[in-house]
This record gives C-alpha cells, sequence and structure tokens, in this order.
C-alpha cells in the first residue's frame, strides 16, 4: 500500500506547571483547567489574555513535526507557532518585564506596554520589543537564530553584543556575532498566513521545511 503524506494540521502539546501534558489537537473543549486556573481555548489557540485565577506559573507548548497553533499569552500578544518548536512562558506576567522563552519557529505580534519590555530568549540571543511584530527562526541556519523585523524596532542581544533593527531589515545572530542584513518580509509572513515562500532559499533549506510540514523524511 501507498503511504498516505499528509499535510500540517492545527496540533500541539501543553505541559502544565505540575507536568501533566495536555494534548490540544482536535480538541471539542472550550476551556482548561490547571488548578484554580481556566482557560479559554479552541481547536486552534489557546487564550490565557481571558485566564480567570492566574499565576506566573510557567507552561510551556511543544508543537510537533506537522503542526502549528496559535497561542494568545496573558498581556495579549499572540504567537503563531510553526512546526518542531517550543514556547516556554508564564500564565501571568509578573514584575519589570515579560519574558518568554523559545525555540523552532515563531511570528509574535507584542501587545503594547511601554512600562513593560517584552523579551523573547532564544538560546544565547535576546530580542527586545515594544508593540513590535517580528518572526523568530532557529531552524533555518544551523546555531544560528534569525530574526525578521516587519513592523516598529527591536533590538537583539547576543553575547555581549547588541543591534537595532528596524522594518524589513533582519538579525542572524549566534557564534559570537550579530549580523544586520535586509529581508524579504514575505518569508516572515508566508508560513504563518498558510504557504511556502522558497525565494533566496537553497534545496536543503527548502525541502527541510517542507519535510517538517508533511512530516516526513526527505533524504
Amino acid at each position: 500500500a501507498k503511504a498516505v503524506i499528509s499535510p500540517g494540521e492545527d496540533k500541539a502539546l501543553l505541559i502544565l506547571s505540575d507536568g501533566t501534558i495536555v494534548d490540544l489537537t482536535n480538541s471539542k473543549s472550550d476551556s482548561l483547567i490547571d488548578g484554580e486556573m481556566k482557560l479559554s481555548r479552541s481547536e486552534t489557540t489557546l487564550d490565557y489574555q481571558n485566564s480567570t485565577r492566574a499565576t506566573n506559573d510557567n507552561h510551556t507548548l511543544k508543537v510537533p513535526i506537522g503542526g502549528t497553533y496559535k497561542i494568545v499569552l496573558a498581556d495579549g500578544t499572540k504567537v503563531w507557532m510553526n512546526s518542531d518548536s517550543e514556547l516556554i512562558f508564564p500564565t501571568a506576567f509578573v514584575g519589570e518585564e515579560r519574558r518568554v522563552r523559545m525555540k523552532g519557529e515563531a511570528f509574535f505580534e507584542i501587545a503594547v506596554d511601554k512600562a513593560k519590555p517584552f523579551r523573547v530568549e532564544v538560546g544565547s540571543t535576546i530580542i527586545e520589543a515594544l508593540g513590535t511584530t517580528f518572526n523568530v527562526n532557529t531552524h533555518l541556519i544551523e546555531n544560528r537564530t534569525k530574526t525578521i523585523l516587519t513592523e516598529c524596532k527591536i533590538k537583539v542581544y547576543s553575547e555581549g553584543r547588541h543591534q537595532l533593527a528596524d522594518p524589513g531589515y533582519a538579525t542572524i545572530t549566534g557564534q559570537g556575532e550579530i549580523l544586520l542584513k535586509r529581508a524579504d518580509i514575505e518569508e516572515a509572513l508566508a508560513w504563518k498566513d498558510g504557504y511556502f515562500d522558497f525565494d533566496s532559499k537553497n534545496l536543503k533549506e527548502a525541502l527541510e521545511e517542507v519535510a517538517r510540514w508533511y512530516n516526513v523524511n526527505l533524504d
């Protein structure tokens, strides 16, 4: 029998503060309980903004190969997670900053809060933003993080260095340097909007992207 190769779908695993794992794939429930906290959810989105009795415990969202998922954080920030990606975040933001950790690929639409900067920690790279939209990708270049800014400004820190970036520019961090170069905004938005963008990518990069979405081995 021929193997059926199916496209990706909205699916993810959520790890709660006590280690409980919740499968969010094809969920029919409109809520999720963690202790005294209640979250709203749909088949495609998990929403912390209107959660009740939220604490600052950490949750982890893991999107497997062949999946995508959207999450709304407690401050209203929206995060689209691509396949083979992970986001660690507090269920409520307390203190003087809003900080999350991630790996893989994600598109961020940051809620404005000038008194509390939003920071994304990606290995040794920290991306700081206020009211900004940008895409972060650790899949594309080995041991590097590529951040494409689509609106406003970001400041990128890496290993004692920092760099400001304007819309239409990308930073590539890792191995002790920060490179700044013009970027293709379509590359940052493509997967989030449901299509591939292979412009300027070599064959290996394109096949790896296809393999993650269709969950196939193309070696």
